[in-house]
C-alpha cells in the first residue's frame, strides 16, 4: 500500500472486490498483496502500545500469521464488498493477536514464567536476558489486558464492532468512515463513544477521549 491514504487504499480495495466478484481471479492475489503492507503498519501501530507485549513477538511474524489466516478466509467465503474485506482483515488481526497473548499468558507461557533484568542488574552480575528498552519488569497483566481488550472488541455489537475496527484497526478518520459507511459524522461520533464506553478499562492509552 506505500503511501496511500485510507482513503486510496479503500478505493483501490473496492476495484478488487469488484473486479474479484466479477471473476477476475487475478484480483484475489492483489487484494493479498494489498493487505500485506496493512497488517504491517497496522500490528506495528497495535504491539507498539503495548511493549511488554511486544517482547513475545516480532511485528512480522504477527501479521504473517494474519495473513495466512486472510488468504484461508478469502478461499472459503465470497467478499461481498470492500466494507466486508476490511471487517475479515480486522478480524484475522484480532485473532491473532488474542492468539497471541494467551500463548504467552498461560501457565506455561513465556512471559508468566520470565522476569526481565534491567543492564544495572546484569552489570552487577545478575543472569544476562534480552531487554527491551524502557521496560524494567514484565508484567503479565499487561498481556492479560491486551487479550482482554481485543476480546472485548469482538465481542462488540455488529454497528459498533465494525465502526471500531475501521477506526482502530485501519486507522480510518471518522470522516472516511461515514462516507464509506454511507452514515452521518454524528452516527458515527455517537458509535465511537459507544463502542469505548463498551469496551471500559481496557482501552489502550490515548483512545479514552471523544473525537
Amino acid at each position: 500500500m506505500g503511501d496511500m491514504s485510507s482513503l486510496e487504499v479503500t478505493q483501490v480495495a473496492a476495484n478488487l472486490v469488484r473486479r474479484l466478484n466479477e471473476g477476475d481471479r487475478s484480483a484475489f492475489d492483489e487484494l493479498l498483496r494489498l493487505s500485506q503492507d496493512r497488517m504491517a503498519h497496522l500490528t506495528r501501530k497495535l504491539l507498539g502500545s503495548y511493549p511488554r507485549v511486544r517482547r513475545w513477538e516480532q511485528t512480522e511474524d504477527v501479521y504473517q500469521q494474519a495473513a495466512i489466516r486472510l488468504q484461508q478466509a478469502l478461499s472459503s467465503v465470497q467478499i461481498v464488498d470492500v466494507r466486508h474485506f476490511f471487517r475479515l482483515l480486522a478480524l484475522q488481526i484480532r485473532r491473532e493477536l488474542i492468539d497471541m497473548s494467551r500463548r504467552h499468558t498461560g501457565p506455561q507461557g513465556f512471559a508468566a514464567n520470565h522476569q526481565t533484568h534491567s543492564p544495572s542488574a546484569q552489570a552487577e552480575g545478575g543472569e544476562a536476558i534480552a531487554w527491551a528498552e524502557g521496560v524494567d519488569d514484565d508484567d503479565p497483566q499487561d498481556s492479560v489486558e491486551w487479550s482482554e481488550f481485543h476480546q472485548r472488541v469482538s465481542e462488540l455489537p455488529e454497528a459498533l464492532r465494525e465502526m471500531f475496527d475501521l477506526i482502530f484497526y485501519h486507522d480510518m478518520s471518522q470522516a472516511e468512515v461515514a462516507e464509506l459507511m454511507g452514515v452521518s459524522d454524528r452516527t458515527v461520533r455517537r458509535r465511537w463513544r459507544d463502542a469505548r464506553l463498551e469496551i471500559g478499562e481496557f482501552l489502550p492509552p490515548g483512545l479514552g477521549g471523544d473525537d
